[in-house]
């Protein structure tokens, strides 16, 4: 095996045994733990999320010039979902303000 071949093999190993290593302790962080923990996962793909629902918008688009009746309704249920998928993550990069001392 090449070199790098074997690098990104070590890592791989080394990313799946800490990830391993958190997912044997979440039991033990009981069940608000391992709710946080899933909450985070979810607000984490949030913008996944609305990369794939604005790619599926744009291919959409197309479309639209063939044949402009009723040709509107997948384009917006795509662009509902990523604008949908977007207002779930705002609130999470809202600052608080600071308690006057």
């Amino acid at each position: 095996m090449s070199a790098p071949l074997a690098r990104v093999r070590d890592w791989g190993e080394a990313r799946w045994q800490s990830w391993w290593s958190i997912i044997r302790i979440v039991p033990q962080a009981g069940r608000g733990g391992t709710v946080a923990a899933l909450l985070n996962l979810v607000i984490g793909a949030l913008p996944l999320g609305f990369v794939v629902a604005t790619s599926v918008a744009i291919a959409r688009v197309p479309g639209l010039g063939r044949s402009a009746h009723d040709a509107w309704g997948p384009v917006l249920a795509a662009m509902t979902v990523a604008i949908a998928v977007l207002c779930c993550k705002a609130p999470c990069h809202r600052s608080r303000p600071r308690s006057p001392n």
